[in-house]
């Protein structure tokens, strides 16, 4: 009779551990999916400010083509030098400010006069809305 009655306790342990651990299992498959949730919304925001960028400078459809090659691969770029083990880089920070200067002035060369003074506003007012965020 004792035997009977810890060989059914033991079973019950091992389901309740069964149980836990799904439960942490399924816990964790949530917490991701939670975090991509999230970063597709950011990618989501980018590319409506992108849209909204565009439709501001008055791009054209050729210009509209070269700028989103351009967004790409630039992203490319920066995907592959962010990757990279950053202590092997001297100068990190330097050196992926570098490449965001390049990319504007890539943007700089599709653009109008017209069209680049008002990137020139667009951008001074993002700096001011971010100082007073920061503030």
């Amino acid at each position: 009779m004792i035997v009977v009655i810890l060989k059914i306790e033991y079973k019950m342990k091992k389901i309740l551990l069964s149980a836990l651990c799904s439960l942490f299992l399924i816990a964790g498959v949530n917490a991701q999916e939670g975090k991509s949730d999230k970063k597709g919304g950011e990618g989501k925001k980018r590319m409506e400010q992108q849209a909204k960028l565009m439709t501001d400078l008055g791009l054209t459809e050729d210009q509209k083509t070269q700028f989103v090659e351009l967004q790409k691969r630039h992203k490319e770029e920066m995907s592959a030098f962010t990757s990279k083990d950053t202590t092997t880089i001297p100068n990190f920070s330097q050196e992926k400010s570098k490449l965001a200067k390049d990319q504007q002035k890539e943007l700089m060369r599709i653009l109008t006069t017209e069209q680049k003074d008002k990137w020139k506003e667009i951008k001074a007012a993002q700096k001011k809305a971010k100082e007073e965020k920061e503030n």
